[in-house]
């Protein structure tokens, strides 16, 4: 029972762990006090001098809804009798209309628009189409003169002594060899 060993308590040790346990009770204690002190100061005044306003329809609100509610009639009445119950237009949607670009100049600036986009993509498209001709290349260009000369039929021989045969070395390596 050697782990069970405890430190041995002495006067001096209790008297501090007492007095550590009293000042947390105390600040605790403090602390609610000053809470209800403000609690009380906050909400719990003796003053009767406090201006309580009358509830109504006297207020303000009520007063600005009405005021827009008549503004919104009459705009609706004085819009019917400038248009003429829609005939003509509302002076503000020419004045904005003054302003824009005629229907006919967009519509101008768009077909010029799409003209160009149509060039552009077929040029595009020819040069993506673009390849090189196809070059074959024989691996063994020397087949040609390995065939039997007694298997060719009278009149269908053809003279291959001005052909050349490209090889990789004649077309790529020539080339790099110049670089």
């Amino acid at each position: 029972m050697n782990f069970l060993k405890f430190p041995p308590i002495t006067l001096r040790s209790t008297i501090s762990i007492k007095q550590q346990q009293l000042t947390r009770q105390l600040q605790s204690i403090r602390q609610l006090q000053s809470t209800r002190q403000y609690a009380t100061r906050q909400y719990a005044t003796n003053e009767t001098n406090q201006e309580i306003r009358k509830e109504g329809f006297g207020a303000p609100i009520w007063r600005n809804s009405l005021i827009v509610c008549l503004v919104g009639f009459a705009w609706y009445h004085l819009d019917k009798y400038i248009t003429k119950s829609g005939e003509n237009k509302h002076p503000i949607t020419e004045l904005i209309e003054s302003w824009m670009t005629p229907d006919a100049e967009w519509r101008r600036i768009t077909l010029n628009n799409l003209a160009y986009k149509t060039k552009t993509a077929e040029d595009t498209m020819l040069m993506l189409e673009a390849r090189p001709p196809p070059m074959y290349r024989l691996r063994y260009p020397e087949q040609f003169e390995s065939m039997n000369p007694f298997l060719i039929e009278p009149g269908t021989d053809v003279d291959l002594s001005d052909l050349v045969v490209k090889t990789y070395y004649d077309d790529v390596l020539k080339e790099s060899d110049l670089d």
